[in-house]
């Protein structure tokens, strides 16, 4: 409603807010696009944890799950960084969510250093 009446008074007094309209409404759109985008990888997330916690799982492997989820991606040396944990339980809580079809191993071979998880849908 006020910018219906705005428009009017632009018109009147000879200006067009066509342009500056446009403007404004692409922006919004491209905001409101990037909520929606940010809304359901939250919602996604919260799924799948949820899952995970039905599955009987404690809340470390849990807290793990959250890593990848969020990174999209993670190595046993990235969780080890950013989650201050061991090497070796990292590994054996990766190692149960992969079994419980939470996340997926990608690697080449039984010894490739560039291993890394993957959430699964």
């Amino acid at each position: 409603m006020t910018i219906w009446l705005y428009e009017v008074s632009g018109r009147e007094r000879g200006m067009n807010m066509t342009g500056w309209l446009e403007y404004f409404t692409e922006g919004f759109g491209a905001q409101m696009r990037a909520v929606q985008i940010t809304a359901e990888h939250v919602m996604r997330k919260d799924v799948i944890l949820a899952r995970a916690r039905k599955n009987g799982l404690k809340d470390r492997p849990v807290a793990l799950l959250g890593y990848p989820l969020s990174a999209g991606k993670a190595t046993v040396a990235e969780c080890e960084e950013d989650l201050k944990m061991n090497r070796r339980t990292l590994q054996r809580d990766l190692k149960l969510l992969a079994e419980k079809g939470l996340v997926s191993e990608i690697r080449t071979g039984p010894t490739d250093f560039t291993k890394y998880y993957q959430p699964l849908p």
